[in-house]
C-alpha cells in the first residue's frame, strides 16, 4: 500500500512538471508550488488512518487517483489561467492547496462504501 501512495504522490509531481516549467519561464512559480498535489493527499491519508470514511481497497484507489488528477487539474487552471490575470501566483497556489484539502475531506466524509 505504501508503493501506491508513493506512486500516486510521484505521478502528480511528475504530471505538473510542465506547467510548473511554463510558470518558471515567466518567474512566477517557486519550487514549492510543485508540490501542491501533496498537502491534499497527506490530508486524505491522515483522514484514512484515524478511521473517518470508508475503508475498502477500492475506496483507496478510487478516492486517491481522482484526487491526485483533480489537483493536476487545477494546477494546470492556476498556472495557465489563474496566474497570467493575478499579480500574487503565491496566493493562487494557497488557494488551490486549500481546494484539495477541502476535496480530501470531502471525499473521505462522503464516498460511499465501494465493494472490493
Amino acid at each position: 500500500m505504501t508503493l501506491i501512495f508513493l506512486f500516486f504522490v510521484i505521478f502528480g509531481v511528475l504530471s505538473c512538471l510542465p506547467a510548473w516549467f511554463a510558470s518558471r519561464r515567466r518567474q512566477q512559480a517557486s519550487g514549492w508550488s510543485l508540490l501542491t498535489v501533496v498537502p491534499g493527499f497527506l490530508c486524505w491519508v491522515a483522514l484514512a488512518g484515524l478511521g473517518v470514511g470508508p475503508q475498502s481497497l477500492s475506496n483507496l484507489v478510487v478516492e486517491l487517483f481522482d484526487l491526485v488528477l483533480g489537483s493536476i487539474v487545477l494546477y494546470y487552471l492556476k498556472v495557465f489561467l489563474l496566474d497570467r490575470f493575478s499579480p500574487k501566483p503565491g496566493r493562487n497556489t494557497a488557494y488551490v492547496v486549500a481546494i484539495t484539502v477541502v476535496v480530501a475531506v470531502l471525499l473521505r466524509l462522503f464516498m460511499p462504501l465501494l465493494p472490493e
